[in-house]
């Protein structure tokens, strides 16, 4: 039985067209932002790129899902504060960035 190649970036990006049309439609307060375009930098997990490439940000009132700031720029990573003993390596921030 062959399986159909399934492009999971697009059928995210169809999920996200969804919930921005349905936060509209049921006036739901729930803002999806536009994609952020951030520099590539091979120091980076490779997944952040595929969030934020289909969702720049996501604000609900209480909750507000963005790039951290050290990831917007090469030199805003090369420059951040690393915590040596953190048990998960070197972690972008889990804190968002500025909007």
């Amino acid at each position: 039985m062959a399986e159909s190649a399934v492009d999971v970036n697009e059928v995210l990006r169809e999920r996200v067209e969804t919930c921005r049309r349905l936060a509209v439609e049921q006036g739901v307060p729930v803002v999806v932002g536009d994609p952020v375009p951030l520099p590539r930098n091979a120091g980076l997990p490779v997944g952040l790129y595929d969030v934020f490439d289909l969702v720049g940000s996501v604000d609900t009132g209480d909750l507000r899902f963005a790039p951290p700031s050290e990831v917007r720029t090469d030199e805003a990573w090369r420059d951040r504060v690393v915590d040596e003993e953190c048990p998960l390596g070197d972690p972008p921030a889990t804190r968002s960035g500025p909007g």
